[in-house]
């Protein structure tokens, strides 16, 4: 695939700057597709993942100032990201596959510097993002059925979450209508249950007409078993499915703030023989957002912010430095990622978090 970068820039002479520079990009990226693993159940997920792409649109400025109240530098850009086939992962059926989806995203961002003398520098990055998932489906494995009326959500003999299709697209069955015959699970089900009490607990002990054994029956196998016994979709219609695909369509994406903020401040002193202390400290705030596709409020990840510090010591002409340093003073336990588990491990959530309070010494020469 074709992938490029052009950038057009543009220094223009200005009565209000000491130097000013406009700036528009575009770029193209790519990634390539793959296959995924075979699905247990067919239609679960696709057999394979499409290659994705991004076309990156961009404005910008950067300014620089001499003023009365010292030395100023304002960037400030605009951007357009368009995901055609964005490549997400996740678990289904204690298999790891790649679906795709489409996302447009766009914000803007703001650095600026500002250095009143030429000891004392402040700094600060803000940024906004806005992002949404195009008309996409995906399965959600928290809700498999989302709810659907004409769907019974069941477990397979591994604990993975399978989802049977009544006939019609009707309410689950009762013992009065269409049990499944011949199908004897022990010792939970009794006779006359329904299908979606047989089903719900499939297990090892399962047997089909005239006493073969089914052995341990999954999401798999389950139309197999509906088949044999006369319930599948030859006779009383019931169907294995792999559940009711969510639609996107408008959610954030997974990891992206809309707000993001980034502040510092730095002092040199100068002491005796041009050996100079600069101290410096860094806050970083992010704002809330999901950890997955589907903006379930399980996923929301909240907002946080780290702090840091540090103290420099320079030798003369900056031959050497030695620098002491903390990173997350507060020691918080910031949430930063997540992922789910397949159902068969209980759907737990696996978060992934920043470093704890981290503290050290640097030593380093210049040659």
């Amino acid at each position: 695939a074709w992938t490029g970068h052009a950038v057009a820039t543009w220094t223009p002479k200005t009565d209000w700057s000491d130097q000013t520079t406009v700036y528009a990009s575009y770029s193209r990226g790519y990634r390539s597709g793959g296959f995924n693993p075979p699905a247990s159940v067919p239609g679960l997920f696709p057999s394979s993942f499409a290659p994705d792409t991004v076309d990156s649109y961009e404005v910008g400025t950067k300014n620089t100032f001499e003023t009365g109240l010292g030395a100023l530098q304002a960037n400030v850009t605009g951007w357009y990201y368009n995901y055609k086939g964005y490549q997400v992962s996740q678990i289904i059926n204690r298999q790891s596959v790649n679906g795709n989806i489409n996302s447009t995203l766009y914000g803007a961002e703001g650095e600026f510097f500002w250095a009143p003398t030429d000891d004392l520098q402040f700094n600060m990055n803000v940024g906004y993002t806005h992002s949404a998932i195009g008309n996409t489906a995906q399965l959600d494995t928290r809700s498999p059925t989302l709810g659907t009326h004409g769907y019974t959500l069941l477990k397979d003999s591994n604990g993975a979450n399978c989802a049977l299709q009544t006939p019609g697209g009707g309410a689950a069955a009762t013992p009065a209508t269409s049990p499944i015959p011949g199908l004897i699970v022990a010792p939970q089900a009794q006779p006359g249950a329904s299908v979606a009490e047989y089903a719900g607990y499939l297990n090892s002990n399962a047997r089909v007409p005239f006493g073969r054994p089914a052995g341990a029956v999954t999401c798999g196998t389950l139309q197999a078993v509906l088949d044999a016994v006369g319930a599948g979709a030859g006779g009383a219609g019931y169907s294995a499915s792999g559940g009711v695909l969510d639609n996107l369509k408008g959610n954030e994406m997974p990891n992206t703030p809309k707000i993001t903020l980034a502040l510092g401040v730095q002092y040199t002193f100068h002491l005796g023989g041009d050996y100079t202390v600069v101290p410096r400290f860094d806050y970083y705030w992010n704002g809330k957002t999901y950890g997955t596709i589907y903006n379930d409020p399980a996923d929301k990840m909240k907002s946080y912010d780290v702090m840091n510090a540090q103290i420099q010591l320079n030798a003369p002409d900056n031959v050497w430095y030695a620098r002491a340093w903390v990173q997350n003073l507060e020691n918080k336990t910031n949430v930063t990622g997540m992922y789910v588990t397949d159902p068969s491990s209980a759907l737990f959530t696996n978060l992934f978090v920043g470093d704890p309070r981290t503290y050290g010494l640097t030593l380093g020469v210049h040659f």
